[in-house]
């Protein structure tokens, strides 16, 4: 992978044509075959209940409206959130689960052609599956890895399109967005407040809307639900952090993530600061002990880490991070520009 980021002006010619087109096609055909053979697993105690979790409150907001009246099992709880189990449930209820990562893959290398070009999507699309867990979420039907997707996706737009001149409708559409990622899970109420502080520099209007928005839908779902549900089986997030890291380790990662934002808001909050690296480093201070710390939980045992899947958050960020500083500039691709 180094050499190819190394040579990568030798192959160019190669690179620019839009394999990524066929790569999202053979993807999308292989997971109608692979996902429910996966999916399947779940009847001898295997599998992921990532897709459990989405596909039953789609059926409970078709029922009862309240999202989180049914529960996977005894001993796991849904925990993805309101808006984002909303916003999706048309997969759930049509029986089209098998599109949810191909419709979000699709979305991102659709975002990353039209702000960098042919070659640096087929770049995206290589290291992104050369991750394990990027490959193995894509097939499990994960909603993990489409929340980090669609949320790289919305980082990307703000860039480019928020920080030059003022524009209210766009940033009140992509604050909706923003909003209903962030409610994906309770533990993620901070993505508004990440994107204001790093919008602000460059348009102080576009960041005010965005983050009101963002922040006022992310807000009203969770309180809305924890209301109207008996248990409000997302909160179980913030307790079961607690759990793996215990009370010192959870407070620790607190003050560490309170401590990297009150620095990132002082120093690192200039015009030439890497928008993509900033986030990455962000959200990897949660994830990365979260992880780790499940792992401990399971006594290393891989086969049963599940916290493996929250590294999944950051790959996209910082896969866009090192192409971005690649110093080529896109072209037209070989086969027109209507790719």
């Amino acid at each position: 992978m180094y050499y190819l980021l190394k040579n990568i002006k030798k192959y160019y010619n190669i690179f620019n044509y839009p394999f990524w087109i066929i790569f999202i096609g053979g993807l999308s055909i292989l997971n109608f075959y692979i996902y429910p053979i996966i999916d399947a697993r779940r009847n001898i105690g295997k599998g992921s209940t990532g897709d459990d979790a989405m596909i039953l409150a789609s059926k409970s907001l078709m029922s009862t409206g309240k999202l989180y009246d049914l529960m996977i099992d005894a001993k796991t709880p849904i925990s993805p959130g309101p808006a984002w189990v909303i916003f999706n449930a048309p997969f759930s209820i049509f029986d089209l689960y098998f599109l949810l990562s191909p419709f979000y893959l699709l979305i991102i290398l659709l975002v990353i052609r039209k702000f960098f070009g042919n070659l640096k999507t087929n770049l995206f699309t290589y290291y992104l599956f050369c991750s394990v867990i990027a490959f193995e979420l894509f097939f499990n039907g994960h909603d993990m890895l489409p929340f980090s997707l669609a949320f790289t996706s919305l980082s990307i737009l703000i860039n480019k399109v928020l920080t030059e001149k003022t524009n209210i409708s766009i940033s009140i559409i992509l604050g909706l967005l923003l909003g209903i990622c962030s409610t994906s899970r309770i533990v993620f109420f901070f993505i508004p407040l990440i994107f204001f502080i790093l919008l602000k520099p460059y348009n102080y209007k576009n960041a005010i809307v965005l983050f009101v928005v963002s922040f006022l839908i992310c807000l009203f779902f969770n309180i809305y639900y924890f209301l109207i549900n008996d248990f409000y089986q997302p909160i179980h997030l913030l307790f079961k952090g607690k759990h793996l890291l215990s009370d010192y380790g959870f407070l620790l990662g607190i003050t560490g993530f309170c401590l990297f934002n009150y620095f990132l808001f002082k120093k690192l909050i200039t015009t030439n600061v890497n928008w993509y690296f900033i986030i990455a480093i962000t959200f990897s201070i949660v994830t990365i002990p979260f992880s780790i710390g499940d792992l401990i939980h399971q006594n290393f045992n891989f086969t049963e880490w599940e916290g493996a899947n929250y590294l999944v958050i950051t790959i996209p960020h910082f896969i866009i991070y090192f192409i971005d500083k690649l110093n080529i500039k896109k072209r037209p691709s070989r086969l027109g520009r209507s790719f």
